[in-house]
């Protein structure tokens, strides 16, 4: 049994040591694939308690998805990945949590949104318009 242990804590050492060497804007391949098979490594050899490791693996998945992957389709793989492991286990409103939280806008994203929108509303813009002479536009005001 302290030889399997060993194993196993070798096996997720490497994992770890992977996934914070590679810098996710220089990787060749999908970063995605690596954290997905260590959520599947938790999820399958762990323990010998399913729950403990359905519980691992939803951290890792959870730390996932914190990851800004290069493309958004590696981001949405982890998202299905982990609501198809909810779903595989019968945890029907966890798979549901899941693909709320990943529909929902993160609040960083909001306030970065809303304050582009106030910054670019508050400013005016020197546009053409259409006889080609210069004017210049507030679009806090919806006139011309």
């Amino acid at each position: 049994m302290e030889a399997r242990n060993i194993a196993l804590q070798r096996v997720i050492t490497t994992y770890m040591e992977a996934i914070h060497t590679i810098q996710v804007k220089s990787a060749k391949g999908k970063l995605s694939t690596l954290w997905l098979s260590l959520a599947k490594f938790y999820e399958d050899h762990y323990s010998n308690d399913i729950t403990l490791n359905i519980q691992n693996a939803r951290a890792i998945y959870k730390k996932a998805c914190g990851i800004h992957f290069k493309t958004v389709d590696e981001c949405a793989v982890i998202w299905t990945n982990w609501t198809e492991m909810e779903i595989k286990y019968e945890n029907y409103d966890e798979a549901l949590l899941v693909m709320q939280e990943a529909i929902t806008e993160p609040i960083a994203s909001k306030k970065r949104r809303k304050q582009k929108a106030s910054h670019a509303g508050s400013q005016s813009q020197k546009v053409l318009n259409s006889t080609g002479s210069t004017k210049y536009h507030n679009y806090n005001d919806n006139t011309d």
